[in-house]
């Protein structure tokens, strides 16, 4: 394992995460998948479980069905669930991509849009993730990053109104990359400056874990700099970023 830490575990309080999850358990039912706090200042949290997306008030133990998924949506096998959220003037939105799905939950308004995002349609067998940019003059960039070829790596960028219009995404397609078995994660910054991607390769027939830095500039993005590591001896199982609120980032194989 290899284990790059700066990364601090502050203000998590294990013991009601474990509580929240329990009460979230005997309320709903079903599957946990994933779970996002709102605001800050918001005692209210969006839950994911396999049924659909639900809102739970921690305070009073109260929630709220505000998505039931079809059968399209959530599958009776292979899903790929990635849930980020983006912090606005002490309000959050958080993003849900549900297989090629995307709900965006509006804490403002407390309303829920959903698109189907057609480029990562059909792609659930590879690796693919949302990073949350900004909100500008209304409007909500985020990026999704694909892997569904060895030497490329896929971003689309998009542009989200707030009140609900979505535009075609800009593509961005870098070339030579070298990517095994779909071992890949990417983590953007919190100031939307760079990507960091961490990925399996083999290099002139050697196992490597390597790490490339991809610059964003003026809704663009550019490869940067790249990292190997020739020292792995056995195949990677699985690859996880996680970052802080100071944008420390915490790589474990």
């Amino acid at each position: 394992m290899l284990l790059f830490t700066d990364f601090k575990l502050n203000n998590l309080n294990i013991k009601n995460l474990f509580i929240i999850l329990i009460l979230i358990k005997i309320s709903f039912g079903g599957k946990f998948i994933d779970i996002k706090k709102l605001s800050i200042y918001n005692k209210i949290y969006f839950v994911v479980l396999d049924s659909g997306l639900y809102l739970y008030d921690f305070n009073n133990e109260d929630f709220a069905l505000i998505h039931k998924f079809n059968e399209n949506e959530y599958r009776s096998f292979n899903n790929a669930i990635n849930i980020t959220e983006l912090n606005y003037k002490q309000k959050s939105y958080i993003l849900c991509l549900v297989n090629e799905y995307l709900f965006l939950f509006n804490e403002y308004t407390y309303k829920l849009f959903n698109y189907k995002i057609k480029e990562i349609e059909g792609f659930n067998n590879y690796y693919y993730n949302i990073m949350p940019c900004k909100i500008e003059n209304n409007n909500i960039s985020f990026i999704i990053v694909l892997n569904k070829e060895i030497e490329k790596l896929f971003f689309y960028i998009y542009n989200f109104n707030i009140y609900g219009d979505i535009n075609e995404p800009k593509e961005k397609i870098i070339n030579n990359m070298n990517i095994q078995d779909k071992m890949i994660r990417c983590q953007i910054n919190s100031n939307s400056t760079f990507i960091i991607c961490l990925y399996y390769s083999i290099l002139s027939g050697e196992k490597a874990f390597a790490s490339t830095i991809f610059n964003i500039e003026q809704n663009n993005i550019f490869s940067g700099v790249t990292n190997v590591n020739k020292y792995v001896t056995n195949n990677i199982i699985e690859i996880k970023v996680v970052s802080s609120l100071n944008v420390i980032f915490l790589f474990v194989i």
